[in-house]
């Protein structure tokens, strides 16, 4: 049976120039996506369904190469193919500048569909930079490091002239198969809020910072009882680092902290854990941070207790969080459930949970349940009123600039309290 082989010259003689971008159909450049999905990551390529299948765009012209049926190939010319695709491929300047032309497309990638009136077109665009993310977090699972290590600044206070704290995460490719592995890549929700917090730490009932309010929250704590602060599906551990470097070197109180990224899969708390030594392989007197398993599910309500009662869960959850966060963890309907009720099982009284969400057109329906949930919350229960976790401030921010997905329009922001 015939295969489909592609002929292509280097990535740097045959890839489209970006500075032409405005000028290129979404079907010229999703061949060339899948010409390199085919040389750098063929696994994608070789079986259906896959992200880098042609998906439609199959009547453009191909401006790296060409698909070509290996039937009528001698074997000596296939032999000869493969040891030329053999040597693209290992060519190390070949492929940084193919992975560079994929992070450059997906950079301009914003402006690109806003330019296309059609809602077609911009639905083929947004495809195509979608495949072409993914191409490039594969890409990075068989690079020579192995993974792909991003480096974030965060200027610390108002005004210019701010201190900065800097972290660093390990990603690794997400392969798409199960969806609680998605942790294992930073997404954009998780530094938007880790900069609002790092703005004006106090603001967001955190006891860092130089702030007057920081400074009373601050006061309620001691070393024999701690400001515990929980991140729910922590992933690659940005909020956690952030929190962790704050209480670590801005904090001039010394605020006895102890901070726990959660997550539940067992390749995104390998990487976690992985994050945070490498962040932090030391912490001072006054500051824990430690990383563990924590299934949502386990703390439904049963039939005879509207909560679960965290002294009854294994530690570090036998004890309340006084802060809760949790950046872009609702991706499926009934996870809204789930962390409501997680939040309520785990929240101390007096305690407060951030969450931010990412409106995307692809997830409406769980954008619906996140707003009618979160706006319905503490409602009463068999006619008795129950302990009451509403919402008391709703922000939303638009897309930031260089952050994010095609498919992100903008970024839902809650905070929670007990009243």
């Amino acid at each position: 049976m015939a295969t489909a082989a592609l002929t292509l010259s280097s990535p740097s003689a045959s890839l489209p120039p970006l500075k032409r971008l405005p000028t290129y159909s979404p079907a010229l450049l999703a061949l060339s996506v899948r010409a390199l999905a085919q040389l750098y990551h063929p696994s994608s390529t070789s079986s259906a369904p896959s992200k880098f299948v042609d998906s439609g765009y199959s009547s453009a012209p191909n401006p790296v190469g060409k698909l070509s049926s290996s039937s009528s190939a001698s074997p000596d010319s296939e032999e000869e193919a493969d040891e030329e695709w053999e040597r693209v491929r290992a060519d190390k300047f070949e492929r940084d500048y193919a992975m560079r032309w994929l992070l450059g497309l997906i950079s301009r990638g914003e402006e690109w569909v806003a330019s296309s009136e059609e809602e077609g077109v911009r639905e083929d665009k947004e495809r195509l930079l979608e495949d072409a993310a993914a191409l490039l977090a594969a890409c990075s699972r068989t690079s020579e490091a192995g993974t792909l290590r991003r480096e974030y600044t965060f200027p610390v206070g108002p005004g210019s002239g701010r201190e900065s704290v800097h972290i660093s995460t390990r990603d690794e490719s997400y392969s798409g198969d199960d969806h609680t592995a998605v942790g294992v890549q930073t997404w954009a929700s998780s530094t938007i809020l880790a900069e609002l917090f790092a703005r004006s730490p106090g603001d967001f009932g955190f006891p860092f910072g130089d702030s007057q309010a920081a400074a009373a929250t601050g006061e309620e704590y001691s070393m024999a009882r701690p400001c515990r602060i929980l991140e729910l599906g922590a992933g690659t551990g940005v909020l956690s680092l952030l929190l962790s470097a704050l209480a670590t070197a801005h904090n001039p109180g010394k605020v006895p902290t102890e901070i726990v990224a959660s997550d539940y899969h067992p390749t995104v708390l390998a990487n976690l854990a992985s994050n945070l030594l490498s962040n932090f392989p030391t912490q001072p007197p006054w500051v824990t941070l430690a990383c563990d398993r924590l299934d949502w599910g386990s703390l439904a309500p049963s039939a005879t207790s509207a909560t679960t009662d965290a002294g009854a869960l294994d530690p570090p959850f036998d004890a309340h969080f006084d802060i809760i966060v949790g950046a872009d963890i609702i991706y499926e309907p009934h996870h809204c459930t789930l962390i409501y009720n997680a939040v309520r099982a785990l929240l101390a009284p007096g305690g407060v949970f951030h969450l931010i969400m990412p409106q995307r057109v692809t997830h409406e329906v769980e954008t619906a349940m996140a707003r009618d949930m979160f706006r319905e919350a503490g409602a009463q229960q068999g006619g008795e009123k129950t302990r009451k976790l509403a919402v008391t401030r709703y922000d939303e921010t638009e897309r930031w600039a260089g952050k994010g997905r095609a498919d992100e329009i903008r970024y839902m922001i809650w905070r929670m309290e007990w009243v």
